[in-house]
């Protein structure tokens, strides 16, 4: 699994696709993200978290979680996770800051800071590299 992946997520579904993989992360934030769960040690079917991800995925979850409450974020597939990817898109299709902040109607402070984050997620920082003060 790309270290960049794994970078996007939160810390439980991180946790969680280097456990598992990916997808399972993903169902997991896509079925009970927003809410806190309990990991059982042995996770039983009819579960939450069984019938979320299956039984093989609950157990190595509750590997890393035996007998607690996780908050399961919602991960890439919040509504923030959306924009972000919608402004990357755009900005690829070479749209300025500007075009992309007014057809998502957000600030263009939003679009310049979703493309730094990815920036500085796809790139390791240089410590030779000058300093830009201009910012």
């Amino acid at each position: 699994m790309s270290d960049e992946a794994l970078a996007v997520l939160p810390g439980v579904l991180r946790d969680v696709a280097e456990a598992t993989d990916l997808s399972t992360a993903l169902t997991l934030a896509s079925e009970l993200g927003g809410s806190r769960i309990f990991v059982p040690r042995d996770p039983r079917p009819g579960s939450k978290l069984v019938d979320a991800v299956g039984i093989d995925a609950a157990r190595a979850i509750a590997a890393l979680y035996p007998t607690e409450n996780i908050d399961v974020p919602l991960g890439p597939l919040a509504s923030h996770g959306r924009l972000q990817r919608e402004i990357l898109r755009l900005a690829d299709d070479g749209l300025s800051n500007q075009e992309i902040a007014r057809r998502l109607h957000c600030h263009h402070r939003t679009v310049r800071r979703a493309k730094e984050r990815s920036q500085s997620a796809s790139s390791q920082f240089d410590l030779f590299q000058p300093i830009d003060k201009a910012r």
